[in-house]
């Protein structure tokens, strides 16, 4: 599975995800939705909610590796999981972004 392959099936679990815990938290609020801005080297996942956008989570796609926003630009150092290895989503991101570093 390439890397690409790999983060859309991340990001449809992701939003998957998302929509089971609105449901259930904030059943009267929308569901925001994911969207992927690819770069040169990382791909920018950004959560829409209304007219507000968010950075949900960065993926480096020389290698999969997922990672926390350092900025609106630029990602945080440490990767927080891999998008080929990652088994349940929720290992690694909640419904508001990814988990910090343990």
């Amino acid at each position: 599975m390439t890397n690409a392959e790999a983060l859309a099936r991340f990001v449809t679990e992701a939003q998957a995800m998302i929509a089971e815990q609105f449901a259930v938290r904030y059943p009267r609020n929308p569901v925001p939705t994911l969207e992927v801005v690819m770069g040169r080297r990382y791909a920018k996942v950004t959560q829409r909610h209304g007219s507000g956008r968010q950075v949900y989570c960065f993926v480096d796609m020389t290698n999969g590796d997922i990672l926390k926003a350092k900025s609106w630009k630029a990602p945080a150092k440490d990767a927080r999981g891999n998008v080929h290895t990652y088994g349940k989503v929720s290992d690694c991101v909640t419904m508001f972004g990814v988990h910090y570093v343990r």
